[in-house]
């Protein structure tokens, strides 16, 4: 199970999260629900994956380093359920400080390069070339990203509480976004989402289609 977040100083005691646990290497390359186990093997882990901080990630993502084309999303919800993502970044990143926004952690002034990724649906959906596909920080740095606490201002007066709500809107929508990838196998449900309580989200995923992908 993911433990009660101790968020930064400042936080009100009624808003609670959730910290993502620590992870061994078994349970990352068993916990893929669009790859094949051969795909799951070759994967590289991070170069800081010893020395990563959990209690600041909402989920694990990363570059194959020796397959730079592809990234992994591994993320656990709150029933203590962990499912990864293999994904594959598509050509042309936009630039930092583009007007392109990354859809999890969702900040355009941020000095982040956002491309597009797409990644198999589960199941037969998936092996049949169902995809989707989302616009994403290109290093995966959503989780430090939502901590970045905004100027205070009027509409802003505690830039903490702003932080603390990004973090669980980050949450959520990987949640999402991984179980939209997990339905297609028939098991919806199965991945239980996240329970909305703590805080809502300001906005709800864009989506269109394009083919048989499906872009959000």
């Amino acid at each position: 199970m993911r433990a009660v977040r101790k968020f930064p100083p400042g936080i009100g005691r009624n808003t609670q999260g959730i910290v993502m646990q620590p992870l061994n290497e078994k349970t990352i390359r068993a916990s893929f629900i669009n790859a094949s186990r051969q795909e799951a093997k070759k994967l590289t882990l991070p170069e800081n994956f010893n020395s990563l901080d959990w209690e600041s990630l909402e989920y694990l993502g990363w570059r194959d380093p020796k397959m730079p084309q592809r990234g992994y999303m591994i993320y656990t919800n709150a029933n203590g359920e962990t499912r990864g993502l293999l994904l594959r970044a598509t050509e042309g990143a936009r630039k930092a400080g583009s007007a392109a926004m990354c859809e999890m952690c969702r900040d355009v002034t941020l000095p982040c390069a956002v491309g597009m990724f797409t990644t198999r649906r589960s199941g037969q959906a998936g092996r049949d070339g169902d995809t989707l596909g989302t616009l994403l920080c290109t290093r995966f740095e959503c989780s430090a990203n939502v901590r970045i606490a905004p100027p205070k201002d009027p509409i802003n007066p505690d830039p903490m509480v702003v932080v603390a709500q990004r973090i669980i809107q980050l949450d959520e929508r990987v949640n999402s976004f991984i179980e939209r990838v997990y339905r297609a196998r028939g098991g919806a449900g199965h991945f239980a989402p996240l329970h909305r309580h703590h805080l809502p989200c300001r906005t709800a995923f864009r989506m269109g289609r394009l083919s048989r992908n499906r872009i959000i």
